[in-house]
């Protein structure tokens, strides 16, 4: 069915993670390398003819309980290696902070901080959205459970990266849609800062250290 798909779309390949959950479909001209595939994830390394260096991709998709997410956090930080420009996204079954949710009862924020704990180990930030707020709904609840991660060498690498949060058409999750465009640059660049940090409680100590 993967390869159906992927020829009805328009593409050439296809690489998928170890129960077929997670297909990526791309083009001839791309070169890939599976790194690491498992049940949740799937880590790969990816070239351009005109750019050999390549970068880091991986695509999540997240169970909805928490001891399942604490497992897939725990995989992702052991992948956290090197300094390849790094992007992640995908359905992280889970949001960052109170105002990516409404309606529903409330948050639990421990999950919440568990989230950003992973993040933050990783050296992962938020690579923000454009359009609408939310990504899934369903019964009178809006969550942002999709989303793109980036690495700090990701937006040294490709700073005009845009995402954007597309119309839903049969599923309850929304397409995201991920632009990038890679650019010489000749000064430093941009600084970076969520205020959700300031809330976790290792925050000031990270600041210390640094």
């Amino acid at each position: 069915m993967s390869v159906y798909f992927c020829r009805r779309l328009g593409f050439d390949k296809i690489v998928s993670n170890s129960n077929s959950k997670i297909w990526c479909f791309m083009k001839e001209e791309i070169n890939c390398n599976v790194l690491t595939s498992q049940e949740r994830f799937i880590h790969i390394l990816i070239a351009f003819d005109f750019w050999q260096s390549g970068f880091l991709c991986t695509w999540v998709y997240a169970k909805h309980t928490r001891p399942e997410r604490w497992q897939l956090w725990d995989a992702l930080r052991t992948i956290n290696q090197g300094d390849d420009p790094w992007l992640l996204g995908g359905d992280f079954n889970i949001i960052l902070c109170c105002s990516e949710r409404k309606g529903g009862v409330t948050p639990k924020i421990k999950t919440m901080e568990e989230f950003g704990d992973m993040m933050m180990n990783c050296g992962l930030q938020d690579a923000g959205f454009k359009r609408a707020q939310f990504t899934w709904s369903r019964n009178r609840l809006w969550q942002r459970l999709n989303r793109f991660l980036f690495s700090h060498t990701w937006n040294q690498a490709f700073p005009l990266s845009r995402i954007q949060h597309l119309t839903r058409n049969v599923s309850d999750h929304c397409p995201l849609f991920l632009l990038v465009q890679h650019e010489m640059k000749t000064g430093p660049s941009p600084f970076r800062f969520q205020n959700m940090w300031t809330k976790h409680h290792d925050f000031k100590r990270c600041v210390i250290n640094s």
